[in-house]
């Protein structure tokens, strides 16, 4: 199933809850799920986002500074210290992620080391 947003974002609030109208959309109770995928498409940088003639700049204004404020308390005092409901709380199961890419660019204690 696809989810056009009308216009791009980077709004938390927004993306959540269109993914939730989309899983509503797609999930039958009569099927077991293992996993599930989401693929992003059409990203453009913020410079660059056509508004709508409807959109209201003022919330679009104020959801700015709210994920600005998010992100801000989570990069001091760590990751998901501040997360939506539908993430739920600690969990005692945990992703395999038994196909894990590294993550070269971000941790440098995945570089691959070479020895001349």
């Amino acid at each position: 199933r696809t989810i056009h947003l009308e216009t791009p974002t980077n709004d938390s609030l927004e993306i959540v809850s269109a993914s939730i109208a989309a899983l509503r959309n797609i999930y039958r109770s009569d099927c077991i799920y293992k996993k599930a995928g989401v693929i992003v498409s059409g990203i453009v940088h913020q410079s660059q986002v056509q508004l709508s003639f409807f959109d209201d700049i003022g919330n679009i204004e104020k959801r700015q500074h709210l994920m600005q404020a998010v992100d801000t308390v989570n990069d001091r005092y760590g990751r998901m210290k501040v997360r939506f409901a539908v993430n739920g709380f600690e969990r005692k199961w945990k992703l395999k992620q038994e196909r894990l890419s590294p993550c070269y660019t971000t941790r440098i204690s995945e570089l691959i080391r070479v020895c001349a």
